[in-house]
């Protein structure tokens, strides 16, 4: 239990809503089921169980069937999802350095 109460900490720590965390890891734990089944298992209401799913689906946290997208859901893995992080972190760090550069930039420009 303890495990699932840090991975949920964790996926609240990048940005998504405890519900979305709570909907993210009943996918993972409930692969290849459909919204009704999560909702079910989750014990989420339909519409709070949509709006997870079109928020993590959004943010590329989930996937379902090409042929009927409430079916077969499944989520990304743990280690894709870090994976992505560290690829926004150098993101994060190339613009951090950028703005940096700009601010030193004006503030030589100002004087």
């Amino acid at each position: 239990m303890e495990i699932k109460k840090h991975i949920l900490n964790l996926l609240i720590r990048i940005g998504l809503t405890e519900t979305e965390a709570r909907f993210y890891l009943a996918v993972y734990q409930n692969p290849q089921r459909t919204i009704a089944e999560l909702q079910k298992l989750g014990g989420f209401s339909r519409a709070t169980a949509y709006r997870a799913f079109e928020s993590l689906k959004e943010h590329k946290l989930l996937t379902s069937s090409a042929h009927n997208w409430r079916k077969n859901i499944e989520a990304v893995s743990l280690a894709t999802i870090g994976a992505k992080l560290a690829r926004e972190s150098l993101k994060l760090r190339k613009v951090e350095y950028e703005l940096k550069k700009l601010d030193n930039i004006l503030n030589l420009t100002s004087f």
